[in-house]
C-alpha cells in the first residue's frame, strides 16, 4: 500500500493540471480571502513589506505561494511531506524552500496558512 506522502510524490508532475481540470479553487479561494481581510483594515498587514514573513505549510506545487507572490508578497517560505511536490513548488520561484526551517517556528512568521 502507498503511503500519503508516495501518492503525492507520483501525483506531483501532474496535479497542477489535475486539479485545474477539477475546477478547483482553493488557493485562490485563501488568498482572494486574505487580501479582503487585508483590505478592510482589519488587520495590519503589509504584502510589499520585505520584513514581513509568511509561510505556507503543506505548500504542494506552490498555488498558494503563487497567488501571495502576485499580491505583493515577497517572503514566502513554504514547506510539504511531499519531496515531488516542492520540486513543482520550486519551479513556481514564489515560494523559498532553499533553507531548513527553524525547528522552533514559534515567533519566526507573521502570516501562517494551510490550503488544501
Amino acid at each position: 500500500m502507498q503511503t500519503h506522502q508516495e501518492r503525492y510524490d507520483q501525483w506531483a508532475p501532474d496535479y497542477n493540471r489535475d486539479v485545474a481540470a477539477r475546477n478547483y479553487d482553493g488557493p485562490e479561494y485563501i488568498v482572494r480571502y486574505l487580501m479582503e481581510i487585508v483590505n478592510s483594515g482589519k488587520v495590519l498587514i503589509n504584502p510589499t513589506n520585505p520584513d514581513f514573513k509568511v509561510i505556507d505549510v503543506g505548500c504542494g506545487s506552490g498555488l498558494v505561494g503563487k497567488g501571495l507572490q502576485e499580491q505583493g508578497f515577497r517572503h514566502i517560505d513554504g514547506t510539504d511531506l511531499s519531496q515531488g511536490m516542492i520540486v513543482e513548488a520550486h519551479k513556481t520561484g514564489a515560494v523559498d524552500l532553499n533553507h531548513p526551517l527553524p525547528f522552533f517556528l514559534h515567533g519566526q512568521y507573521d502570516l501562517t496558512l494551510c490550503c488544501g
